[in-house]
């Protein structure tokens, strides 16, 4: 929902899929897209800079809109992730949420098209050849609407075949291809819990391997929430900050749209930090200014600090009743369960694995993928590989001509 990844399939590798980075060294790419005052488009990580500029029509949430409903869940929560002149609308013929972006209306996979072409190119420029087929791994319970409208952004850039793979089972497949021994047999033998939480949504899938050779595994249950994840948490320590240093300066740092920005890109740093550190500072000096000169921020951060905000943010939801309503729906006990496997970012944090773990009665295996990459490197096996043989044809043709 907030950023993309890109793997690359490694034939013959002992390592596996390689991640692609952005042209800024990153492992993911923004799902931001921009509209300035003067009609100048830019994607990725540049429109997301600009998500407070005067005047420019920046969405942050393109991927979660895709096949939603104007008056759904997704089209109303996301509404906090648009900018400026940038609006969601309602496609007078079914519904379907469209977004307005200055005077011009386009529907959520125009943009993420335009997304995905950024990926493209990084993949031809990692290979030195042109990509014509992809494997989209899209969010655990998506609506046929919504894996509809990814393949339909895809083909639209250009790929001749797409297939599209739920990301936990993609998880779950990269993680036994990892697997070795005795490990490698019981996630073949017993059901997985996989758990995700990135930047905007959280799930617990249910996922077990299919008997039938060159078959896929099966989810037997999925419990998915939307607009919990890593953004919440930076939202939760910026308003933190925010709130002791009007206290102290008497300043809104929250109506300076640039300090604004700087908030948000510290809250995230200081996340990312304390996921691997008990503590960590967030430093942003010139941050604002008054008659007496110019004022900094500098506030010392434990994790437990950040841990109580972020589960302040969260609300009443409940990471452990998602996994046992998982559970319970696919009929699985925890004694049944042959490994738990967590995904996204947020599950690097130290106290989100602690209660998932605490909840399931078991650690969380460990192959040796980051939790960020797993799904994208699953994708990326042979196992999921499109197999249209017209589709095969064309792109060896299309090879030839490039």
């Amino acid at each position: 929902d907030t950023s993309l990844r890109l793997a690359l399939p490694a034939p013959g590798s002992r390592e596996g899929a390689r991640v692609v980075e952005t042209p800024e060294g990153l492992r993911a790419f923004s799902t931001a897209y921009a509209v300035a005052r003067d009609g100048e488009k830019v994607i990725g990580l540049a429109a997301r800079r600009r998500r407070f500029e005067p005047g420019a029509a920046v969405v942050l949430c393109a991927t979660t809109l895709l096949g939603e409903r104007a008056d759904g869940e997704a089209a109303l929560g996301c509404t906090k992730w648009l900018r400026d002149s940038a609006q969601i609308a309602a496609r007078s013929s079914d519904g379907r949420a469209v977004l307005q972006l200055h005077h011009e209306q386009r529907l959520p996979e125009e943009l993420t098209s335009s997304l995905l072409d950024e990926l493209r190119s990084a993949a031809a420029t990692a290979t030195g050849r042109p990509a014509w087929r992809a494997v989209l791994a899209v969010h655990a319970g998506a609506s046929e609407a919504h894996v509809a409208a990814a393949r339909a952004a895809a083909l639209d850039i250009g790929l001749l075949d797409v297939a599209v793979v739920s990301a936990p089972v993609a998880a779950f497949e990269g993680a036994r291809a990892a697997a070795s021994g005795t490990l490698s047999e019981v996630l073949s033998a017993k059901p997985a819990l996989v758990v995700h939480m990135g930047g905007r949504r959280a799930s617990a899938s249910v996922v077990r391997a299919q008997s039938a050779a060159g078959a896929a595994a099966a989810v037997l249950a999925c419990r998915s929430a939307l607009f919990v994840g890593g953004e919440m948490h930076d939202e939760a320590l910026v308003e933190q900050l925010a709130s002791e240093f009007q206290r102290e300066h008497g300043i809104d740092l929250r109506v300076d749209a640039f300090a604004l920005s700087r908030l948000l890109d510290g809250a995230e740093k200081a996340r990312h930090e304390l996921s691997s550190a008990p503590a960590t500072a967030v430093s942003l000096p010139f941050i604002t200014a008054d008659a007496k000169g110019p004022k900094h921020l500098h506030r010392e951060l434990s994790r437990s600090e950040f841990e109580a905000a972020a589960d302040g943010a969260l609300g009443g939801f409940s990471l452990e009743r998602l996994c046992l309503d998982a559970l319970a729906d696919a009929g699985v006990d925890k004694a049944q369960l042959g490994a738990l496997l967590l995904t996204g970012g947020m599950m690097r944090t130290p106290h989100l694995r602690a209660r998932v773990e605490r909840a399931v009665g078991q650690c969380a295996l460990d192959v040796g993928l980051n939790p960020e990459d797993a799904c994208a490197v699953g994708a990326a096996l042979p196992l999921f590989a499109p197999r249209s043989s017209q589709f095969a044809s064309a792109a060896e043709a299309a090879d030839a001509a490039a």
